[in-house]
């Protein structure tokens, strides 16, 4: 609608500008060409259509305007310039920005790219244990871990590709280490970084889960001790 009212008032103005330019130059007659063009209304809005959509090239409307007035050119220049640069930028825009917010609720498109960024996750993941695990024997220490994080910035990209941020080394290899070995072995790696994506808050609350489930495992030796006496 924008669009449509933008033509019809260049068109308008167009018109009306060559009927003053005519009337004060005395001519009788217009230019073929723009009488072609800018005989009335319907045809004036017509070629500034087409101007814009590639039914004639604008070329063609400019130099017959520029010949009999540069102020109908200037005119003309300004409704190509706010057509071309504004508004129709702007409607390319929304289309695109609807497209995109369409895709992004669509389930299968959704799915897609969850998937495709577990894999990368993983990938960057696996990236990062090998790293820290020189020897290639299968699984790293806490000592490794703090070694590789000092010593190879790259490793350091890696956690942040991952989403992982690692405020105390310490309590990341305890996060990591469920089974208490003091080393931690790929699959376990991989289980734990997933639980840990995100950010330091994500970690933190691990933490949290983790103690609380070691509570309650004391709590329960505490009852049954108390229970046996």
């Amino acid at each position: 609608f924008l669009l449509l009212m933008i033509i019809y008032i260049s068109s308008v103005i167009l018109m009306q500008t060559i009927q003053l330019e005519t009337a004060d130059s005395g001519a009788e007659e217009l230019d073929p060409t723009l009488q072609k063009y800018f005989s009335n209304v319907g045809a004036a809005c017509m070629v500034l259509f087409q101007s814009i959509s590639g039914g004639i090239s604008w070329y063609e409307v400019y130099e017959p305007l520029h010949a009999r007035s540069r102020i109908l050119s200037f005119v003309f220049v300004g409704y190509l310039t706010f057509t071309y640069f504004c508004v129709l930028n702007v409607v390319t825009g929304v289309f695109c920005s609807t497209a995109i917010e369409s895709a992004a609720r669509d389930p299968d498109l959704l799915a897609k790219q969850l998937q495709k960024d577990k894999g990368q996750f993983l990938k960057h993941a696996t990236q990062f244990f090998r790293a820290v695990d020189k020897g290639a024997t299968g699984f790293m220490t806490l000592t490794e871990l703090e070694e590789v994080l000092v010593e190879d910035y790259r490793v350091t990209a890696l956690l942040e590709l991952m989403q992982i941020d690692i405020s105390d080394v310490w309590t990341f290899f305890k996060l990591l280490d469920q089974d208490g070995s003091y080393t931690i072995e790929l699959d376990e790696f991989l289980e734990g970084c997933c639980r840990l994506r995100g950010t330091v808050k994500n970690m933190d609350i691990t933490e949290i889960l983790k103690l609380t489930h070691a509570n309650g495992d004391a709590l329960h030796k505490i009852r049954s001790a108390v229970k046996e006496l």
